[in-house]
This record gives C-alpha cells, structure tokens and sequence, in this order.
C-alpha cells in the first residue's frame, strides 16, 4: 500500500502556489497432520516451514480482501504491523500503486526461528510485479496460530545479507550486542533524521541514502519551499517499538523490520488567509479550503540492514495514509 507523500501532500495557498459422516476429507483444515518439530535448530524442516508460511499467508490474503466488518477474520490471521496496514479505510489506498500486504500463492522462506521457544517465526520472500517483499510471520503461542507480522517492499537494487542455513534456525536480537547500536537506538536515528524540520542530518549508526529517505527529504524541503512565507510544514515520526522483530544473519550483523508512524502537518501563516487543497487531497479530506491545519498521518513499515559496525542501510520501505484531517 503506498500513497505517494507528493502527490498527496502538495498544496496551493491562496490559490497561488501548487502543492497510496460422510466420508471426511483428511485434508479439512485442521485435520492435517501437524509439522514435525525439531528438537534442535529449525523448529521445521524447510519443507515444512513453506507449508506453513503458504497456509498463514493464504489466511492473511483472504483477511485482506475482506469487507471492511470482517474484524475477527483480521485478526485471526493478521498482527501488528500488518492488521495496522489492513485496517486502513479504502480511500486512501491509490488502485495502482504497489501494495505491501500483496501476497503471492508461494513464498520461498529464508528463515525459521530456533529451538522450541515462543514466539516463534519465519522469514519469507516472494517476487511479484517486479517487487521483491520480505514477510515475517509469528505465532505468538501454541493457542495461536501463525499471523503475518509484517510485509516490507525491498528497495530497488537491496539485497539481503546471507542468512545462516534453514536447518540452523534464525535467533531472534533481542540487545544490541555485536551490534553498532540496538535496533531501536537505530530505528529511532533514522526516524529523527526525517523529521522536518530536523536537528541533524547524519548519524553514525544509520545511513538515509537509500531511496526512500532521499525521496522523502526532498518531498520535505519542496513543500516547505512551496509554501514559503505563506505556510509551515513539519514531519514527525513515532515508532512502534513493541512489533520490532530483528534476526540475526549469518556474519553477526541484524535484519529488522519495524513499522512507524509519520505525521505531516500544514499551517497557513497569518500572512495567509487559507489553504487551497489540491483536487485529491480536498477529495479525501472533504473540504477544498482549509484556515488553521491540515494533518496527514501515514504508516511506514521498514526493513534495516544493522552491521557490526558502521551506519544501518534500509534496504525495504512502504508508506500508507491512514487519515487526514482538515480544519
């Protein structure tokens, strides 16, 4: 799901600057035998992992499609970031622009968490479109079933790392040890770097030359220049901190994948007397002028490459408006 920050956040002020019994099948859900589990690495063999990661992503594309009352169907197959995504109203989902809860019939898994432990997850990515996406799915606990977590579009160009094999599992990053910094210290660098007006534009854990945090500096600093004397603009960012997954990969260093969300704000100044909003965005907002603010909150899932040392690479982004308010 993506709703391009240009498209949607270019406005006009005072019409003057331009601003996504009988016999029962033994294949019946729930009557499948149930995948081995391993007592040592991988709780599944390979085989296994793809079956279960096809079955919890099948659940998951069928709960997104459902109607927008089908709340019980969302969360039964859908947690975190990824319900987040779903719940969002359809009017603001742009038809053609890339979906991140897109989810193909097969996915090849690149992971499957060690051990016997809870909670458990899996790591899979699938091709479709042109676009790469990585899934991380979760269960919880052996009274839930397994849920997509998140869906991350990798970034044209990203690959990512060599993971350790199937059979050895992925363990989960729990600290920062190995690390340049925890992930949450990282996540939160990058988010500060994108905030506009921003208090600094580099860090030493985290880089944002990838594509997505170009765009969005730039999409920053033209608003602001459009609006001039006549407006303010500001970006702000909260992470949700509580559905960062991380994994550890084959050399030491981390994949994580967290979501955040973006606030985007637009004053007139006194020198101006409204905001004009441009076609689309007075569609959505229901209202063409606007005296005192227009906010837009968007939600941004991300995938970051955390070395031993040296700054964090994103190597996977989407962003979604999820509202807008307009007074």
């Amino acid at each position: 799901m993506r709703t391009s920050p240009r498209a949607l956040a270019a406005l006009a002020v005072a019409a003057a600057l331009p601003l996504a019994g009988c016999g029962i099948p033994d294949r019946v859900a729930g009557l499948r035998a149930a995948p081995v589990e391993q007592a040592t690495g991988a709780v599944f063999s390979a085989a296994a992992a793809r079956q279960v990661a096809d079955r919890a992503l099948a659940a998951a594309r069928a709960a997104t499609g459902a109607s927008s009352g089908a709340a019980a169907e969302r969360t039964t197959a859908l947690a975190g970031p990824a319900l987040r995504l779903a719940e969002v109203a359809a009017k603001f989902v742009d038809t053609g622009a890339p979906n991140a809860l897109t989810m193909p019939p097969k996915v090849q898994v690149l992971g499957v968490s060690k051990g016997r432990g809870w909670p458990r997850t899996l790591l899979a990515t699938a091709q479709q479109d042109g676009v790469q996406t990585l899934y991380v799915l979760i269960q919880r606990d052996a009274t839930t079933p397994v849920k997509l977590h998140t869906a991350v579009p990798m970034q044209a160009g990203a690959s990512v790392p060599a993971l350790p094999e199937i059979a050895d599992g992925i363990t989960r990053v729990e600290d920062g040890s190995g690390l340049v910094d925890r992930p949450e210290k990282v996540i939160a660098a990058y988010a500060a770097l994108l905030t506009y007006p921003a208090k600094a534009t580099k860090s030493a854990i985290v880089s944002t030359n990838d594509a997505f945090a170009k765009g969005l500096l730039a999409s920053s600093a033209e608003q602001a220049k459009a609006l001039g004397k006549l407006g303010t603009f500001t970006r702000s960012h909260t992470v949700y901190e509580q559905d960062l997954v991380a994994f550890r990969l084959a050399d030491g260093s981390a994949l994580a994948f967290v979501q955040a969300a973006r606030h985007d704000r637009l004053r007139p100044t006194k020198r101006a007397k409204e905001l004009l909003l441009s076609a689309r965005l007075a569609e959505l907002a229901g209202k063409k002028k606007v005296k005192k603010a227009v906010d837009l909150d968007w939600l941004e899932n991300f995938a970051v490459v955390i070395p031993r040392s040296g700054p964090a690479t994103v190597i996977g982004a989407s962003e979604q408006l999820r509202d807008i308010d307009a007074s």
